[in-house]
């Protein structure tokens, strides 16, 4: 003990050098941990912040509706949005079942009656193969969906080749899909010369629209509801005074035809964008063939002009 005391007294300076090298040393590592520590932190801090307001400037965009150029709001956005990202998701990996669970019961009713309908003529047809998809608001539940190729795989450009299908918010958890948008229920008639026209319904679609009629012709001779030898004989009248005609020229005649005595439910598809779907104020069937016999004959035949308030 003795000996070391000396051997201290003795050296005292160069131990006291040591001592303080030493925790000069370790101060340094401490400081340069730290600093290296806050220089991180920072750079984390600037990479979320960045993110954050890339992925906000993302929001923004995708919530800008197209149709109204009004914006919605962006927590509901990013709600429907990932509705719509899982609906595209489970397509992709040909989850039929749990696909077809999101599909609004209207919709399946109206496209898609049974799952194998909406497997071979939905799933199948569009992801025959694994897709893309860009969302972007068009108008209250509205959503416009770009589904596209594999960008990577095909070295395409997003605007080379793609699918444009609108989707409908339809409820909580469901989705209208193949453009689809609802259907009004309507059941208005009216009779004329001993004709009655019933509408019961119409189906909306992004930019057509079909109307379900049921004619009652009380007459003695069948009746022609279009002959066809011209367009627009059937149309839509929108508060406007803008006509939408009957789009079903390419249809046999025979299927509006209505033999006497009998009734006939019979579905008209018109020409109308979805921006139009509350102005519509009536139908127009402004030449009805009231003997389609006597029409066969001599080419001509009393007309018959109807027309219902929707």
């Amino acid at each position: 003990m003795n000996k070391l005391i000396r051997l201290y007294n003795q050296n005292r300076k160069l131990f006291m050098l040591t001592f303080i090298i030493i925790i000069a040393i370790l101060v340094g590592i401490y400081l340069l941990n730290f600093v290296l520590s806050n220089i991180n932190k920072q750079n984390q801090e600037k990479t979320n912040e960045e993110y954050a307001v890339e992925d906000r400037k993302s929001i923004q965009e995708g919530s800008y509706e197209i149709d109204t150029g009004e914006r919605k709001d962006s927590n509901l956005y990013v709600l429907q949005k990932s509705m719509i990202e899982d609906f595209i998701d489970r397509c992709n990996k040909k989850e039929y079942e749990r696909a077809y669970y999101l599909v609004s019961d209207e919709c399946k009713e109206v496209e898609f009656p049974t799952i194998e309908d909406f497997k071979e003529k939905y799933v199948d047809q569009i992801f025959d193969e694994n897709k893309e998809c860009t969302i972007q608001a068009w108008s209250d539940n509205v959503y416009l969906v770009k589904i596209t190729e594999d960008l990577l795989a095909t070295g395409k450009t997003p605007n080379e080749s793609y699918i444009e299908e609108y989707i409908t918010i339809a409820g909580s958890d469901q989705l209208n899909i193949n453009s689809y948008m609802g259907a009004k229920d309507l059941e208005i008639k009216n009779n004329k010369a001993n004709v009655e026209i019933a509408v019961n319904k119409i189906y909306y679609y992004m930019n057509y629209a079909i109307v379900d009629i049921y004619v009652n012709n009380q007459r003695k001779t069948p009746i022609l509801l279009d002959s066809k030898e011209e367009t627009g004989s059937i149309f839509l009248k929108d508060e406007y005074k803008i006509e939408y005609v009957c789009e079903d020229y390419d249809r046999n005649v025979s299927d509006l035809i209505v033999e006497a005595g009998l009734n006939k439910e019979i579905s008209l598809r018109f020409d109308l964008p979805y921006s139009k779907h509350n102005q519509i104020k009536t139908i127009h069937f402004s030449k009805i063939l009231a003997d389609y016999n006597q029409y066969k004959q001599i080419g001509d035949s009393r007309l018959i002009e109807m027309e219902l308030n929707i």
